[in-house]
């Protein structure tokens, strides 16, 4: 589950909640707001006093609040203008026109005056408009000033109170005679926004739909509910209850959730050919919640289940710790969801196993390493092979998002991915992959290679420039230091103990004036003796710096293949005096762009 907080709109600090299991239904901010984050929060009540609303669990549930193990599912009690499961869920032809008004009144603590009232003081005097408020006794009810157009059609398609609530709560104090302009304008911009999602203007896409606590709208047993229009069968554990989940998020804070199961639609239902479509758009922008949520809340033990490990799950391939798809969810403020009283995971070798995987994963996040995140998503399992390509797309800063299918090869979708990857990761993949690829191309491991293989360790990144990429002619290629010919000696054999090999690197001068220069490999990787084309790296991603600032530590070796740079392996000066001496010889060009096999 994520959490993040919206930017400011309509006078109103609106924050959401993201939470990881698939398919809501659609609110009209989830569904039009290019700017949505997936976050808890708040929603401002525009009354000075809103009225506290209570939603308790034998209420929602039937179930005593005693028997709730997790203690923020129990009840909740707050301003926050959500409406009971059992309203959500009525129809709105039983209610009428006139009734729709009274229970928005009601559920908002507002009426059209007071909007009249907002409209005439505008943004720019928000204290005088309080005041106002608040020495006004009483305000005349909206049904008569509303137009009934903009209900009516929710009772003639038999549409429930949560449904229009969830539509219309947002903007029930705005221009309401141009509601349906509105929504006809921001669902024509989120269909252009999808339909071009795959060009790189279109890298960060909203989720097409989010949980609306308040209204209760968007839907695991697989369970059938109106929370997402009865859309999909929602599978979630059989002793969980999404009534539940919705009170612990309100007590978390949120008003939006972005929660899997509910808002990426799932196998079954009735819009099942929907589905592949879908996903195509919908898969590869999950990482966008996570992305640009200021907080996520984890459930460890399934969606909606009290918090409980033993040793024996962290070696299941269910655990949380264990899937393809959690490894993006990790942000630097993590919630933890399911707490109860007595914390059944408090025993000391499972506390401490648990806090040194998070950590780990926090550590993986702060050093932002393409060869570390790979190495973690080696270890994760997914129900589709192509998953694990997927989830990495917001993590390693694609610069457009490839399309999801899950009929893909896995090395398709790698080859895919790393087209769109950015620049600035995929340079690591030049400079620190020890090997040359033996998928599609030779600067880059294949998938096979980066799965199977033990990846050299780099800790936090100092970036080294960039790999750039010409789509029209699927070439890429890096721009930096460049030497004709090095003569590499002493990193032909692997040491059996491991570590740092140590081998020199002799370069001639313009006058033909040998000179020697220590260097160490990182890696297991042999590098025969021999002449290579050397490419160096750039610490920083700006060439336009004077030479005698360009780094010259990174070094990739290879040949001359057809105009272009073949790589063989990567070694290093063995510290940065090394690097100077060699910068300050000029042997090197400063700057020479070099195409790549």
């Amino acid at each position: 589950m994520s959490i993040g907080h919206q930017k400011k709109r309509d006078h109103q600090d609106n924050k959401k909640l993201s939470v990881h299991q698939e398919d809501a239904f659609s609110s009209e901010e989830s569904l039009h707001s290019h700017r949505l984050q997936f976050a808890f929060g708040s929603f401002r009540s525009w009354s000075p006093n809103p009225p506290e609303v209570t939603l308790s669990a034998l209420a929602e549930t039937g179930q005593q609040e005693s028997s709730i193990p997790v203690l923020k599912q129990q009840s909740y009690t707050g301003t926050k203008p959500a409406i009971s499961s059992a309203l959500a869920n009525t129809p709105c032809a039983e209610f009428g026109v006139s009734g729709i008004l009274e229970k928005f009144d009601v559920a908002l603590s507002a009426s059209y005056n007071f909007f009249d009232i907002l409209n005439t003081y505008g943004d720019h005097d928000l204290e005088q408009f309080s005041q106002v408020v608040r020495d006004s006794e009483s305000m005349s009810r909206p049904s008569s000033r509303l137009p009934h157009s903009i209900l009516e059609p929710y009772i003639e398609r038999n549409d429930d109170f949560g449904t229009a609530h969830a539509h219309l709560c947002r903007r029930y104090g705005s221009e309401i005679t141009d509601f349906k302009e509105y929504l006809h304008d921001r669902e024509e911009h989120d269909q252009h926004m999808r339909q071009t999602l795959f060009c790189k203007t279109f890298r960060t896409v909203p989720p097409r739909r989010v949980w609306d606590l308040r209204a209760n709208r968007v839907d695991r047993t697989d369970v059938w509910t109106p929370i997402n229009g009865y859309q999909w069968p929602v599978p979630i554990p059989k002793d969980s209850n999404l009534d539940l989940i919705r009170i612990e998020m309100l007590n978390l804070g949120a008003d939006y959730v972005w929660l899997d199961v509910l808002c990426l639609r799932q196998p079954g239902g009735p819009g099942e050919h929907l589905r592949m479509e879908e996903w195509k758009v919908d898969v590869p922008t999950i990482g966008w919640a996570y992305r640009h949520a200021a907080k996520v809340a984890y459930y460890f033990n399934g969606l909606g289940r009290p918090l409980s490990f033993k040793p024996g799950d962290f070696e299941s391939d269910r655990c949380w710790f264990n899937r393809a798809w959690t490894l993006q969810e990790i942000t630097p403020i993590m919630i933890i969801g399911g707490e109860t009283a007595s914390d059944g995971m408090m025993e000391g070798v499972v506390q401490r196993r648990f806090k040194e995987q998070l950590q780990a994963l926090q550590k993986m996040q702060r050093n932002n390493s393409v060869l570390g995140i790979l190495s973690h998503m080696r270890d994760r399992v997914s129900t589709n092979p192509v998953d694990r390509i997927a989830g990495l797309a917001y993590l390693l800063d694609s610069t457009h998002l490839p399309t999801y299918d899950m009929e893909q090869s896995e090395e398709s979708a790698w080859v895919a991915f790393m087209n769109a990857m950015g620049p600035w990761s995929r340079v690591e993949l030049l400079f620190f992959y020890p090997a040359p690829g033996n998928g599609s191309k030779y600067w880059h491991p294949s998938w096979n290679q980066a799965m199977a293989n033990k990846l050299p360790f780099r800790g936090k990144v100092r970036r080294v420039g960039n790999v750039g990429r010409m789509e029209e002619t699927d070439t890429d290629w890096h721009e930096g230091p460049y030497i004709d010919s090095g003569y590499v000696q002493g990193l032909a054999n692997v040491s059996k103990e491991g570590g740092d090999r140590q081998g020199e690197l002799i370069i001639k001068d313009h006058t033909g004036e040998p000179h020697t220069f220590k260097i160490l490999a990182s890696h297991e990787y042999p590098i025969p003796d021999g002449s290579y084309v050397l490419l160096g790296a750039v610490t920083r991603c700006d060439l336009e710096l004077d030479f005698e600032y360009v780094s010259m530590i990174h070094w990739v070796a290879g040949h001359r293949q057809d105009d272009k740079f073949k790589k063989w392996s990567v070694f290093s000066m063995a510290d940065a005096e090394e690097g100077r001496k060699l910068r300050d010889l000029r042997i090197a060009k400063p700057r020479v762009r070099t195409f790549l096999c």
